[in-house]
């Protein structure tokens, strides 16, 4: 056995690598710093939209569960606006970055196992969404209606 034998051939040339699934250890490294950086950028990018977008949620929130809130310093203003920006942008990013994995995972998987993946996929989305719906029109109300009904058993 000589070292030729042990080098892979090139792929031919014009051919994508990650279509022929020839690509090397280090070129599938490179591939997922890619898609990690590409999903960063999107989650940074759905922030932005999230900071814009923070306050008129966080003041539907407290108009539907709470009524009023009181801020006790300046940074819990600021923190909670944060919070809630990231929480946003997340949502809004998550179907690119649920793309971008699906392109680097696909190529790796069987005709088969692809049949399967994409209807659990959209299902669990669909089922994500439902679950975010129902608790943001029915559960929150209803537990922050509890929560200011009861009383305090301690002294601050």
């Amino acid at each position: 056995m000589t070292f030729d034998d042990l080098t892979p051939e090139a792929p031919a040339p014009g051919s994508d690598p990650r279509q022929t699934g020839e690509m090397g250890f280090l070129d599938h490294l490179e591939e997922l710093r890619r898609v990690i950086q590409q999903a960063l950028a999107a989650c940074l990018i759905g922030a932005l939209a999230g900071w814009w977008l923070a306050p008129r949620v966080l003041e539907d929130l407290i108009h539907r569960t709470v009524g009023s809130v009181i801020v006790l310093s300046p940074i819990e203003a600021f923190s909670e606006r944060l919070k809630l920006a990231l929480v946003i942008g997340l949502m809004i990013a998550l179907p690119f970055v649920f793309h971008r994995i699906w392109a680097f995972i696909v190529p790796g998987l069987l005709k088969k196992e692809r049949g399967f993946v994409l209807p659990l996929a959209a299902v669990s989305m669909l089922l994500f969404a439902t679950g975010v719906a129902a608790s943001y029109f029915s559960g929150s109300s209803t537990t922050w209606r509890s929560r200011a009904g009861s009383s305090c058993s301690f002294h601050c």
